[in-house]
């Protein structure tokens, strides 16, 4: 790789994502607190009814949906894949792309708005909802709004299935250098590109997200953490929060420090929760050397937990 190579972000594309969702938000055309099948019709009577846009910005909706990266191929992301195209199609009686495989789930596991249950798929839906809201394919939207505004120095791409449909959800290839550009919005709240507003309340302090995501393997290592707006929140207090993406992709910002860090990875595991949470480390204690060498006078505490002796359960 170099500089100016491509590589897929996988989830740190759903953060991506989410900062079109809030210059919609801002232009008047999506409310959060609004149900999903008021802006896509085809998904009225299936299991996001009564499930909110918000819900799928905090990954809070009750869809039934399995993903469980050690449980192929029973697990629906295992099927999914198979739908938009990332592996090859054996199981009977698939969709015939993605938008007809999110219509037809019609079950649910929880209430919507309940306990934080991370599923790729939800963030799927909100690329539909947000090319139903903003009049165009996500790609278009994407470019107008915000990647032809940030000064990149390349283009990104984004993967589509058989119908054009895209995938949000993990699908939005850029290089390092412009993937670091993109949290340097954050950093400077908004960057003129992404609604002030939108871009601070990612880490405004919120009881209910840190209950919902009390139930997860990754708040033992993060105390207080929570999940909002499609960002993993480390500590809100500090302002540090992340976009991460399995096999090892990260984007973290530092508001306290005033610092980003960028990194791509091909790790041998989709999820490794000790590796993360050592990079994740890794990347707050550079940045606190970075803001201490700056100012000498300021102390920086490390923000993380000591890592448990004993290994935390793996996230499906």
């Amino acid at each position: 790789m170099s500089e100016n190579t491509l590589h897929l972000t996988m989830s740190v594309s759903k953060s991506l994502t989410s900062a079109l969702a809030g210059v919609l938000v801002a232009q008047g055309r999506i409310d959060p607190a609004a149900a999903v099948p008021a802006y896509v019709r085809e998904l009225r009577g299936t299991s996001f009814d009564g499930c909110t846009v918000q819900h799928l910005l905090d990954m809070r909706a009750g869809t039934k949906w399995s993903e469980d990266y050690g449980n192929f191929p029973e697990s629906d992301a295992f099927v999914y894949e198979q739908v938009m195209g990332w592996r090859p199609r054996q199981t009977a009686g698939l969709a015939a792309d993605m938008y007809a495989y999110m219509a037809g789930l019609t079950e649910n596991a929880r209430p919507h708005g309940g306990p934080f249950n991370y599923q790729s798929i939800l963030t799927d839906v909100l690329g539909w909802v947000l090319e139903r809201c903003g009049g165009q394919p996500f790609a278009e939207l994407f470019s107008r709004e915000v990647w032809s505004r940030l000064g990149a120095e390349h283009d990104a791409q984004i993967t589509i299935d058989s119908a054009g449909c895209a995938i949000t959800d993990g699908g939005i290839c850029t290089t390092l250098r412009d993937l670091a550009r993109f949290g340097q919005l954050y950093l400077d709240g908004g960057g003129g590109i992404v609604p002030p507003g939108w871009a601070g309340r990612v880490t405004a302090a919120d009881r209910e997200l840190v209950e919902a995501f009390a139930v997860t393997p990754e708040a033992a290592l993060y105390p207080g953490a929570l999940y909002h707006d499609l960002w993993w929140v480390i500590s809100p207090e500090r302002g540090i929060f992340a976009a991460l993406g399995i096999y090892g992709q990260m984007l973290l910002v530092h508001r306290t420090a005033n610092a980003v860090v960028a990194k791509f990875s091909t790790q041998l595991e989709p999820i490794d929760l000790h590796s993360d949470y050592l990079q994740i480390s890794a990347a707050i204690a550079l940045c606190d050397a970075l803001a201490a060498e700056r100012s000498p006078s300021r102390s920086f505490p490390v923000s993380v937990n000591k890592r448990p002796d004993d290994p935390p359960e793996e996230r499906g």
